[in-house]
């Protein structure tokens, strides 16, 4: 009996063992995506990119002038203005006169447009003051005023001349040389009022030549009032013997001058008045600087090839804004920006289609020339199709001039034509600014979650400025996760990882941006449990970084 409880206690040990305690698989270790990014940048000096200005004179020619302007002081400021600048290729004026319903061009051609200042000799300039002064316009009426006329035709010369200008000042890639866009001014004198009533027009006028500085860096309508005759105007009124209608000219005289600082103001310009022997000069104009220091405005790191929060097993291995496992669904080519072909890459025309656009990534779609077909002029990711359809500029990395690039601001969610870095769309508290700078969800309330997924920057200022005026930072971006890609040519698990900076001249902060860019392809998620770079940390040098696609593209 006892070696019969023996073992039945053996037996229920054994059973006992066996059931109680259950082994479970070992939980997989994490997976080592991270890497950082680390290196220096340095801002452009004030000899790296020049800033062309084009000054436009509108002189008032009318008759009334002689006794307004007797010693002809507005030509002499004219050509004292011009020769306060350097003699340097990216000074440019015009001077057009308007008198009657007429508007003459005094330019080396005698037609609308802009002459280099460096094209003058001194005696040339003094022709042009001589011309100036003697102008006289042959139609019947030339002694009535008409403002509208002269401020249309300083708006169309403007505007046909900013295509020329942004193309010719396209920035190739060297720092050198480099041109930024043009600051205009037109410097509008009169001594009077438009003979008939424009007071209504005025706005609108002189508004629309100030909002083509949204093109360029600035236009603005600067406005002179002159009233400097050899007889000063008796004060008072005079009354008619007869009771009629008081004679004020002084009243007179100030509806001129405030009429004039009222166009300034609409133009975004200034004003001066120059009344009662007071001598003309225009250097009070403030017109700024060819060449200016530069200061760092914003910097970003993005991982292409990952989505919005870099989710741990989705990837965008082309990077065309669908994830790998979304262009599966769809049917498209996960290795390919552009599965049909047509110049348009998937995402984009998902994007599109969703909205009601009439555009299949399986379907060529016309509309892209074909010379553009695969083509990204600035390497900003986006190419010239795309950019053609969004509305961006094909030629800058930047558009809308907030600081980040035009191809991570679609990628990400945020709008490339709108500068709405300091908007909330998804209400996480987070602006859209930041989450581009953290490759967090501009649409997606993720606040809960950049304890992981979230980018962090260290930049420090890396010694004084050097002599050429540049300003150095060294920086380390970290926590840059990667995403497993399928190989699009480069190998399997290779990232495009992505940098870029903003700069703009010191004195004007909401310049368009100078920017500077890097493509760095040497990340790839863990192979075999192996990242690369092994150390994990991909280091960026001064040279990687393009003012648009590298000289080797």
């Amino acid at each position: 009996m006892i070696r019969r409880l023996a073992l039945l206690g053996l037996a229920c040990s054994s059973c006992t063992s066996s059931y109680l305690y259950e082994l479970g698989s070992p939980a997989p270790p994490p997976i080592d995506r991270e890497v950082a990014l680390q290196g220096q940048l340095c801002t452009l000096g004030p000899d790296d990119v020049v800033s062309p200005i084009k000054i436009i004179f509108a002189m008032d020619a009318t008759g009334s002038m002689i006794v307004s302007d007797p010693q002809g002081q507005r030509a002499e400021a004219m050509a004292s203005l011009l020769q306060s600048f350097p003699q340097d290729p990216n000074v440019w004026f015009s001077v057009l006169v308007f008198a009657g319903p007429a508007v003459t061009y005094l330019t080396h051609g005698g037609a609308p447009g802009f002459d280099q200042l460096v094209t003058y000799s001194p005696s040339q300039m003094n022709t042009l003051v001589q011309t100036l002064l003697e102008y006289t316009n042959p139609a019947n009426n030339a002694q009535s005023t008409d403002f509208i006329k002269p401020l249309n035709d300083i708006y169309t010369m403007i505007a046909s001349d900013i295509p020329l200008a942004l193309l010719s000042g396209a920035d190739g890639g060297a720092d050198a040389g480099a041109t930024a866009p043009p600051r205009y001014y037109a410097i509008f004198l009169s001594d009077g009022s438009p003979t008939f009533d424009e007071d209504g027009e005025l706005p609108g006028a002189c508004k629309r030549i100030a909002d083509l500085g949204a093109l360029v860096e600035s236009v603005q309508l600067d406005t002179v009032h002159v009233f400097n005759p050899a007889t000063p105007v008796a004060a008072g009124c005079i009354v008619p013997a007869d009771g009629g209608t008081p004679n004020c000219p002084g009243l007179i005289i100030a509806q001129d001058a405030q009429r004039l600082a009222n166009m300034a103001s609409w133009g975004g310009g200034q004003f001066r008045d120059f009344e009662n022997d007071e001598p003309i000069n225009f250097l009070s104009f403030t017109l700024g600087e060819l060449r200016r220091p530069f200061v760092l405005k914003q910097i970003y790191a993005a991982n292409l090839s990952a989505p919005p929060d870099s989710p741990l097993g989705l990837a965008d291995s082309d990077g065309d804004g669908l994830t790998d496992a979304e262009e599966v669904a769809i049917g498209t080519d996960p290795r390919r920006r552009d599965t049909d072909g047509d110049g348009f890459s998937d995402g984009l025309e998902v994007a599109l289609a969703r909205l009601g656009a009439n555009l299949d990534p399986l379907r060529p779609d016309p509309g892209c020339p074909a010379a553009l077909i695969g083509v990204d002029s600035d390497c900003d990711g986006l190419s010239d199709c795309d950019e053609m359809l969004i509305g961006t500029n094909a030629q800058l990395v930047d558009t809308d001039g907030d600081g980040a690039p035009d191809g991570l601001e679609w990628l990400l969610g945020t709008q490339p034509t709108t500068r709405d870095l300091l908007f909330d769309p998804d209400s996480d508290g987070l602006l859209n600014g930041t989450e581009l700078r953290l490759h967090s969800n501009p649409l997606v309330a993720d606040a809960a979650t950049l304890s992981e997924i979230a980018y962090r920057y260290e930049l420090s200022v890396s010694g004084p400025p050097d002599a050429q005026g540049r300003q150095c930072y060294d920086f380390n971006v970290s926590n840059v996760l990667l995403a497993d890609t399928l190989d699009t040519g480069r190998g399997a698990g290779v990232n495009d990882l992505y940098l870029s900076y903003a700069m703009v001249p010191a004195d004007a902060p909401d310049a368009p941006t100078q920017m500077r860019q890097a493509h760095l392809l040497s990340a790839r998620y863990p192979v075999a449990g192996v990242k690369s770079p092994a150390g994990g940390v991909v280091t960026v040098q001064p040279t990687d970084f393009t003012a648009g696609c590298p000289a080797s593209q």
